[in-house]
C-alpha cells in the first residue's frame, strides 16, 4: 500500500504543464485549422501537445498515489487517461488541483487544519512568490530582444511566471491566516493587484515584484525567518 505521510510535489509538474498547454491551445487550434501540412510549426507545436499530455498524464497519476484521505480517494488511473486526452487533459487536471487543495490541501498541509508553527516557518511557498516576478522579466527581455522567435519563449515565461506568484501568494497567505499569528493578511490586498496588470508585460512584473516584496517583508517579521533548510 503506498504511504502517504511524505506529501507529494508531483502536483508542482501538474500546474506547470497545465501553463504550457493553456499557451500552446491557441497555436493547437490554429494548427488544426490550417492542418498539419503546416511543417513550419507542425514539429514544435505537436512536440508540445505530446509534452503536456505525458507530464500531466504521469504527474496526476503519481500524485494521486500519494494523495489522498478518508474523504477524498482519487483514482490514479482514471486521472492517467485523463491526462492524456489533450485538450480535455487541461480541464481533468485543473479539476484534480482544485480537488487537491479542497481535499487535501497543498504542500502537506490540509486546507482544513491550521498549519503550526514550525511547518509555516520552514515552508518554501515564499522561494515561488520570489521567483514569479524574475520569470514574467525574463519573459519580457526574451519577447523584446529577440522578435517573434523569442515571443513563444517570452509568453510561456510570463505564464509560468504570473501563475506561480498567484499561486505561491494565495496559498502561503491563506496559510498564515490560518496560523494562530496577529498578523491576518488579506487574499485580495496580495492577489488582486497583479490579476489587474495581468495583460501588461511591463506593469505586472513590477505590481508583482512591490506586492511580493511588501509581503515577504511583513511575513519574515511576523512569522520570522525560514528554519529547516
Amino acid at each position: 500500500m503506498t504511504d502517504r505521510s511524505d506529501p507529494s510535489r508531483w502536483w508542482y509538474l501538474t500546474a506547470s504543464a497545465l501553463a504550457v498547454g493553456i499557451l500552446v491551445l491557441p497555436f493547437a487550434r490554429i494548427w488544426w485549422t490550417l492542418g498539419s501540412s503546416v511543417s513550419s510549426v507542425s514539429t514544435p507545436i505537436a512536440g508540445a501537445i505530446v509534452f503536456v499530455s505525458a507530464c500531466l498524464s504521469g504527474s496526476l497519476s503519481l500524485d494521486a498515489r500519494r494523495t489522498g484521505n478518508d474523504d477524498w480517494d482519487p483514482d490514479p488511473r482514471l486521472y492517467a487517461v485523463g491526462g492524456v486526452l489533450y485538450p480535455l487533459s487541461l480541464v481533468v487536471g485543473t479539476w484534480y488541483l482544485l480537488m487537491r487543495y479542497w481535499n487535501a490541501g497543498l504542500a502537506g498541509v490540509n486546507a482544513v487544519e491550521p498549519p503550526s508553527d514550525e511547518w509555516l516557518a520552514a515552508s518554501r511557498w515564499h522561494y515561488w512568490i520570489a521567483l514569479g516576478p524574475v520569470w514574467c522579466l525574463v519573459g519580457g527581455v526574451a519577447a523584446l530582444a529577440f522578435g517573434l522567435s523569442g515571443l513563444l519563449v517570452g509568453a510561456l515565461c510570463w505564464v509560468i511566471g504570473f501563475g506561480l506568484f498567484v499561486l505561491a501568494i494565495n496559498v502561503d497567505v491563506r496559510h498564515v491566516r490560518a496560523a494562530e499569528l496577529e498578523w491576518k493578511p488579506g487574499v485580495g490586498r496580495y492577489t488582486y493587484p497583479p490579476l489587474f496588470a495581468v495583460f501588461s508585460l511591463v506593469l505586472a512584473p513590477l505590481i508583482m515584484l512591490l506586492v511580493g516584496g511588501v509581503y515577504l517583508f511583513q511575513r519574515r517579521r511576523y512569522v520570522g525567518p525560514t528554519v529547516g533548510r
